[in-house]
């Protein structure tokens, strides 16, 4: 007979109804059985697009665009999935967390900026929002634009039309209007021309359902005015004057990714929208395979018979184990079908044992892996961004850094400032031609500070910077705190330093710096200085480092004269042919008679004590 699957199985002639899968689970997992209510029942709340839902479908001017992707959706999957939040973290503080400033634009000198114009921007930027900084609203604004894709900022103006307030919106409840049919002339400056130029505009709208009502906005700049109620252009007038309280306020649209055919913007992640649902499923699969125990230790197989009651009830409490780990065997009994009814079949118990398996680790690890991988690369982000430092040095950190700043952060930073620059700053500096200042983030640096004092050794060697300008980009490299001494006053401490007794003169018989004396144990190619203060070492009775040291940090004191500067100049050959240690080390010499250094500055003073000595050399 054949073998047909319809409503009803047909094996061997014996008809089985077919069951569904929940049914089929709760008859042979022994749940109990649902028992449904004929009623009707209807919920009373309301979905949040549910009151967008007339707006999506009416058309022209009136009408809403749906996003392309729901927002709260977007949120959810990102509080569900560990591998998004630490990318938009990475994002966040990299891109908005470093700071701004505002400064002259380009080809603008910084004396033409007026002071109290500085003054009122800064004050502006510091706070837009009551008890809110802008740093903190930029933040949270970068946060929705990752997640959602969209992120706006609303603009406040007072009655003489002049910006008074800025702040964050939630994306979660706004929406873009439809354009519309309707333009209206505004004046706009042509940089090619040289002229401002009417121009027919389409202006957008935007729309927030909050607390049971429509709020409509206008787009920033729109000359117009707009009803915040009805959401009409010019028709928020009371009689032939319009009602401030209706006014529309304005908005800031900022996107990550701009939609192929709507105004919204759409996350850089949802390309990988199966790897952040996939990695979670593969999780969550984990989890419930450890709290049910993992595959059992042992399977017991009865055949061709059943055991009592009693005897499984034996079995199965014999190696089960209550609490967090469980551990239970399990029996699978398998009726017989051999023998006849005097003589009954073989019954043959089998113990299959799963204790290895049992302790393996979790599954699907390198698909997680994977996953984590390709939501990483929707932001282009190296793996040092997002915590996996294991496999990184000094020098590969250093690299991801800088492919990081100039391919994803700077690129970021420099739209966010373009924006800004062109809206609020321009409006409320009232420049609607030329740019007098302009909105700046500011970067991180990743700083090689044997790097930067070569570049500053390289520039004091040229003459291509002060004393005082050496002093200050020092202070900044290492994180001391030294103050530049005038010419006036180096001589004076040159006059009250007693001069100590150099190596290997006679005691009592110091002379006077400067002296030619001097030369018998300066570090140089000619006199042999050094190969004496060997020697000396070699007996124990110098240290050659420190005695060359103190040598050369007198020469520095002695601010100028023949042989202090020959001194110096020999110096500079002698510590090229030292090692990175012996180097270190007579920095450090030298830096403990220059300075007053604090504990734990000893090196970096050292590399500041090298840099004096190339550039007193120099001089």
């Amino acid at each position: 007979m054949p073998i047909t699957v319809d409503k009803s199985l047909q094996v061997k002639g014996t008809s089985i109804k077919a069951e569904s899968t929940t049914q089929f689970i709760q008859k042979y997992l022994g749940s109990p059985e649902t028992v449904y209510d004929k009623s009707v029942l209807q919920s009373s709340a309301m979905e949040r697009e549910q009151a967008f839902g007339n707006l999506y479908n009416q058309e022209g001017l009136a009408g809403a665009l749906r996003p392309p992707y729901m927002p709260d959706q977007m949120a959810a999957l990102v509080e569900s999935n560990n591998a998004l939040q630490p990318c938009i973290d990475a994002i966040v503080t990299n891109v908005d967390g470093t700071g701004f400033e505002v400064v002259a634009a380009e080809d603008v000198e910084e004396e033409s900026v007026p002071e109290d114009l500085t003054i009122r921007l800064k004050k502006f930027f510091e706070q837009p929002w009551p008890n809110v900084s802008f740093l903190a609203m930029r933040k949270q604004l970068r946060k929705d634009i990752e997640v959602t894709g969209n992120g706006y900022l609303e603009v406040i103006r007072n009655l003489a039309g002049e910006i008074a307030l800025v702040r964050r919106m939630d994306p979660y409840i706004t929406r873009i209007m439809r354009m519309g049919t309707d333009s209206y002339l505004e004046e706009i400056y042509s940089p090619t021309l040289g002229i401002k130029v009417q121009v027919a505009v389409n202006r957008r709208r935007y729309v927030q359902y909050l607390f049971g009502k429509l709020v409509y906005f206008k787009e920033f700049g729109a000359p117009m005015q707009l009803d915040k109620i009805t959401g009409k252009w010019e028709d928020a007038g009371i009689g032939n004057g319009f009602d401030p309280n209706r006014m529309a306020t304005e908005v800031i649209h900022f996107t990550a990714n701009k939609h192929w055919e709507l105004p919204y913007g759409i996350p850089r992640w949802v390309p990988q929208v199966p790897s952040v649902i996939g990695s979670r499923q593969a999780e969550e699969f984990n989890l419930g395979f450890f709290n049910a125990g993992g595959i059992p230790p042992l399977l017991i197989i009865i055949q061709g018979g059943e055991a009592a009651d009693d005897v499984e009830k034996a079995v199965k409490d014999l190696f089960y184990s209550a609490g967090p780990h469980k551990n239970i065997a399990a029996v699978l009994q398998v009726q017989g079908t051999s023998g006849t009814i005097d003589e009954p079949g073989a019954v043959r118990v089998t113990v299959e044992r799963f204790g290895s398996e049992k302790q393996k680790d979790s599954m699907f690890q390198n698909y997680d892996v994977a996953c984590e991988q390709k939501i990483r690369r929707s932001w282009r982000l190296p793996p040092l961004f997002t915590g996996s430092a294991e496999s990184h040095n000094f020098a590969t950190a250093l690299a991801s850094y800088r492919v990081a700043e100039a391919q994803v952060f700077s690129p970021s930073r420099d739209e966010f400032d373009e924006i800004i620059t062109n809206t609020l700053l321009r409006d409320i500096v009232g420049d609607k031609i030329k740019s007098l200042v302009r909105f700046r983030s500011m970067p991180i640096v990743a700083r090689d500070m044997d790097l930067q004092i070569k570049g500053l050794q390289l520039a004091q060697l040229a003459m291509a910077i002060t004393p005082e300008e050496l002093i200050d980009n020092l202070n900044e490299v290492t994180g001391l705190d030294i103050t530049a001494a005038t010419p006036e006053e180096r001589k004076g401490l040159v006059a009250e330093q007693v001069p100590p007794t150099l190596p290997g003169q006679e005691s009592g018989a110091t002379p006077p710096f400067g002296s030619d004396q001097i030369q018998g144990y300066a570090p140089g190619p000619k006199d042999g200085g050094t190969v004496a203060l060997d020697k000396r070492a070699a007996k124990g009775e110098v240290d050659t480092i420190d005695a060359v040291g103190e040598t050369i940090a007198e020469a520095i004191k002695a601010n100028g004269g023949g042989v202090a500067r020959r001194v110096l100049f020999d110096s500079v050959g002698w510590m090229g042919r030292l090692d990175s240690q012996k180097r270190d080390k007579l920095g450090r010499s030298v830096a403990k008679r220059l300075f007053a250094c604090c504990p734990g500055e000893e090196d970096a003073a050292g590399k500041l004590a090298e840099a004096f000595i190339y550039s007193q050399a120099a001089e």
